[in-house]
């Protein structure tokens, strides 16, 4: 199975940058934020209270060795990482593999707003690996995800691959940590909430596996947390269009003292839309910056500011584009293990530069909060963001609020429930004619997921997703018939197998 042709140079331009980051010898090994698949990570590199790190923000003592740490347990505010409620314990290189095969039974698979009753069958196979190393001051995380979705009936001619890539590395100092971050992906369409059928199921299955498909629907999902200000996030399907997402992130953190921390961090992220013709989905680029300072007021407690900068541009002549300044003043409390709070907020100011408009500006406020809470046996998730985004190719340019929430609960040794709710709200921010000719739209999901382990290295999941994306007007041209509002009903099955962990220390 092939990439096509512009994705191959953007994956090789991914790995090269890599290699300069890090040392040769360095290069495999894994990491990452937001995903059920990357717990095993987050397991594998935690530091306590009593054993202060860089990475939390307070300097260790003279001597002390830093503790490699992908994702601390109560990382600065204004960072890139986001702390973590799993137990500490050692960190270990390993490489494992996996495949999964499942079948969804799709309602409205074209994403019509006119409907349809029609039915159509995809059936998703693929295969994925990971690879995590670490070393005294080096840690390093590779993994892919490939395959493809098949479509029943030859009803859609668009490409059916499906690759996905996660790349981290890290090298960490006696009082602080430089992190390189990329995630692509390569969908046979976009999907808010879930996978390439908008089946939450499809693509989480591989992550409750353990340490697999850490790339897996990256820059597709809910984007919610720190990653959401720096482009990751689709918010919106329509239609079975492909489409390459990248998003690439380069972070400092260095402590100043034992209780501040200062970081900077800057980024690329860029949706391109394959085979969209006719103006109606639009490709974005974003450029972001920011830094900021935190102190931490005691063990459980943490304020922070943060300035940062936003450039959107989109690569059709007469589209425009704008800039945004935003300053949030921050807050975190922790439980060590049981809560996480995060709380920001500020004033937003953004810069217009079209052709149509000339130069505007607009002044606003930018927010978000986020909380992990766990509960004895249930673990729950919620997050919130009030920021302008590129517009998920149907405007250039929106005005966001953006609502997330996850619930995991083992129900037995043997069976797992996962179930998620998503919001989003945006308002076109430029006047222009591109795009879908609508002033708002709305989309939201909800999902679960039920899995079954049968063996170590074998799992089963069934799970089900409803999605909808409402526009605030019909966005026909010359149809008096055609609505606005396409819902989407996707059920699956499927099963997922993992190989053992092979160790590498």
């Amino acid at each position: 199975m092939l990439f096509p042709s512009n994705v191959i140079p953007t994956f090789s331009a991914i790995l090269v940058i890599a290699g300069l980051l890090v040392p040769p010898a360095t290069l495999w090994s894994q990491t990452s934020e937001g995903s059920p698949a990357t717990q095993s990570s987050d397991q594998t590199s935690q530091t306590t209270d009593q054993t202060p790190s860089a990475a939390n923000g307070a300097a260790p003592s003279a001597g002390q060795q830093p503790v490699p740490s992908l994702s601390s347990e109560f990382p600065p505010l204004s960072g890139l990482d986001e702390g973590t409620l799993e137990p500490n314990v050692a960190a270990r290189s390993f490489l494992v593999f996996g495949a999964q095969a499942g079948e969804s039974a799709v309602t409205n698979a074209g994403n019509n707003l006119n409907g349809g009753p029609n039915v159509t069958a995809v059936t998703h196979v693929l295969g994925d690996a990971a690879l995590q190393r670490f070393w005294s001051r080096y840690e390093t995380a590779l993994s892919y995800v490939g395959g493809a979705a098949f479509y029943s009936g030859n009803r859609f001619i668009n490409d059916t691959q499906v690759h996905t890539l996660a790349f981290d590395s890290r090298v960490v100092w006696r009082t602080g940590a430089l992190t390189f971050r990329d995630r692509a992906s390569y969908m046979p369409e976009g999907s808010f909430g879930g996978g390439f059928t908008g089946a939450g199921g499809i693509v989480s299955g591989l992550g409750g596996l353990g340490g697999l498909g850490a790339g897996v629907g990256a820059g597709l999902g809910a984007g919610g947390g720190q990653l959401g200000f720096f482009g990751q996030g689709f918010l919106a399907g329509f239609g079975t269009i492909p489409l390459f997402t990248n998003l690439a992130t380069l972070d400092l953190q260095e402590a100043l003292s034992p209780r501040s921390a200062f970081t900077l961090a800057g980024g690329f992220h860029f949706i391109h839309f394959i085979k969209a013709t006719g103006g109606l989905l639009i490709d974005s680029q974003q450029t972001t910056a920011q830094a900021g300072y935190n102190y931490r007021l005691s063990r459980r407690s943490q304020i922070g500011a943060v300035y940062g900068y936003q450039h959107f541009h989109f690569p059709i002549p007469g589209a425009g584009g704008f800039q945004v300044h935003i300053l949030n003043l921050l807050y975190g409390y922790q439980l060590s293990g049981r809560l996480h709070l995060t709380l920001g907020a500020g004033p937003q100011f953004t810069e217009f530069n079209s052709i149509t408009l000339g130069h505007t500006t607009r002044l606003s406020a930018m927010g978000r909060a986020a909380l992990d809470y766990k509960f004895p046996r249930t673990r729950v998730t919620l997050s919130y963001l009030h920021f302008d985004s590129a517009g998920s190719g149907l405007f250039a340019g929106a005005r966001t609020d953006l609502a997330h929430l996850d619930v995991m609960r083992p129900l037995s040794r043997r069976w797992d429930f996962w179930g998620d709710v998503g919001y989003n709200h945006s308002v076109r921010l430029q006047a222009v004619n591109f795009g879908v000719p609508a002033g708002s739209f709305q989309s939201g999901y909800v999902g679960a997921r039920l899995s079954r382990v049968f063996s170590r290295s074998l799992q089963g999941f069934v799970s089900y997703q409803y999605t909808t994306l409402a526009f605030d007007r019909s966005v026909c041209v010359n149809s008096a018939s055609c609505g606005r509002v396409a819902q989407r009903h996707v059920a699956t099955i499927g099963i997922a197998w993992r190989s053992r962990p092979y160790r590498l220390d």
